[in-house]
């Protein structure tokens, strides 16, 4: 059976209420504005022959996002690399996944820096594990995130004010 790695795209993105959020699962869309923070996480299941270390590359668009982090036990980026319009985090995770374990590992964080009516969905390339006796996996599915983040634009607010003298 595969070693399957999910990724999933999580905006956090700052609402009106103070230390509010909101979570994007599944296939839906979220806005998110200059500013708000996007998460992508990394979950490993179907872990067969249990997983000591992990590889995958996150590929985004730092025109329009700003790499700021990784956050989890053992999650690591490594070899960050980035052009006007190609970037892309290489993330590894080592710690220890029993055999047949499920486990989210953690979360790549970016900023978005320029909001362009684009969108982002996570994707993995390039994976490699290995299980737990140290032996390289060849058989590994890296599903893309369902969710959807549109990168939107705030439209620009002019007050007006009154005043009689």
């Amino acid at each position: 059976m595969k070693t399957l790695i999910f990724l999933a795209t999580f905006a956090s993105v700052t609402l009106y209420l103070p230390n509010a959020g909101q979570t994007v699962l599944g296939a839906a869309t979220t806005t998110a504005r200059v500013g708000d923070t996007v998460r992508v996480g990394v979950f490993v299941d179907q872990a067969d022959a249990g997983l000591t270390e992990l590889f995958v590359a996150v590929p985004y668009n730092p025109s329009v996002l700003e790499y700021t982090g990784v956050e989890g036990t053992g999650l690591t980026a490594v070899n960050v690399k980035a052009t006007a319009t190609q970037g892309s985090v290489n993330m590894t995770w080592k710690g220890t996944l029993a055999a047949g374990e499920a486990r989210h590992l953690g979360y790549a964080l970016f900023r978005v820096s320029k909001a362009d009516k684009s969108t982002f969905q996570a994707v993995g390339v390039n994976p490699t594990a290995k299980d737990s006796a140290g032996t390289l996996l060849t058989d590994i599915q890296v599903l893309a995130s369902e969710a959807t983040v549109q990168l939107s634009p705030r439209p620009l607010r002019v007050q007006m004010d009154l005043s009689v003298q």
